[in-house]
């Protein structure tokens, strides 16, 4: 469960800053 929990805010950090790249350009 600790681990589910860890790689899914990893996930949504990786998404986080794909996002944040995409509106810069």
């Amino acid at each position: 469960m600790v681990i589910f929990y860890f790689w899914t805010i990893r996930f949504l950090e990786l998404n986080k800053l794909n996002f944040l790249q995409k509106t810069k350009m």
